[in-house]
């Protein structure tokens, strides 16, 4: 697994993106994980703190202030990274809910 790969939670309950440090992953058998929310269940996101992705035609904003941890097997599966285009904003997003900026 690496940061900011997107999985697809069992029997379709959504999609999580995995922003734990790689280097922390080897013997934890769990991973910190940010929801994506259909942007039209949402509203208006927020700033900077919930960027917004499009996955399969669908708008999703990247909702920092709902951290979560899973365990490996509540992951579901591994359908792709958000890294390249994504991986500046959301370390951005997390910045600013841990650090204020």
């Amino acid at each position: 697994m690496a940061r900011f790969d997107l999985f697809c939670l069992p029997d379709g309950q959504g999609y999580v993106v995995d922003v734990q440090s790689d280097h922390a992953s080897e013997k934890v058998r769990t991973r910190v994980v940010v929801p994506l929310v259909p942007v039209a269940e949402l509203g208006t996101p927020i700033a900077r703190l919930n960027p917004v992705v499009r996955i399969e035609g669908r708008d999703y904003a990247f909702v920092a202030q709902s951290l979560a941890t899973l365990t490996l097997r509540e992951m579901g599966e591994r359908v792709g990274s958000l890294m390249a285009d994504n991986g500046d904003r959301f370390a951005y997003a997390l910045d600013i809910l841990l650090t204020g900026f």
